[in-house]
């Protein structure tokens, strides 16, 4: 799914994934590899990409988010307090540790890509377009 939505906006950008894996400042090699499933892409480079293309993650249901994906954490606790899902919902349903989320939930530490897309998937979150200026566009 996020795979998915960042190829077709780098497609829509008329840029290469090699163009943009340089914008991205990674090596095309690892960002391609991270598109084909076959590695994690860092918690920085998923965040840039994001901002690069314009997008961000929010709910599903409405398509696009005011809050750019810098903010990750802050969408994901917004989400669980609209939803009342609770860590321990999270940690059950992806077997990510209960710990891990509630660290990445305060700031004090970063999560997985993987483990991002299981939280995501349970919380309803999708990628969707940003629509706040603070984000470059490409």
């Amino acid at each position: 799914m996020v795979r998915e939505k960042i190829r077709q906006a780098i497609n829509e950008s008329g840029m290469s994934h090699s163009q943009f894996s340089r914008e991205l400042g990674m090596c095309s090699t690892n960002f391609n590899a991270w598109m084909n499933g076959a590695r994690t892409l860092p918690f920085p480079f998923f965040i840039k990409a994001l901002n690069l293309l314009g997008l961000s993650v929010g709910p599903k249901s409405v398509g696009f988010s005011y809050i750019p994906a810098d903010d990750l954490p802050e969408i994901f606790y917004m989400q669980m307090r609209q939803t009342g899902i609770k860590i321990c919902d999270i940690a059950r349903q992806t077997g990510i540790d209960p710990s891990v989320l509630s660290a990445f939930l305060t700031g004090a530490r970063r999560m997985s890509t993987n483990n991002i897309e299981k939280a995501m998937e349970v919380l309803g979150l999708g990628i969707v377009r940003c629509t706040t200026s603070t984000v470059s566009a490409v």
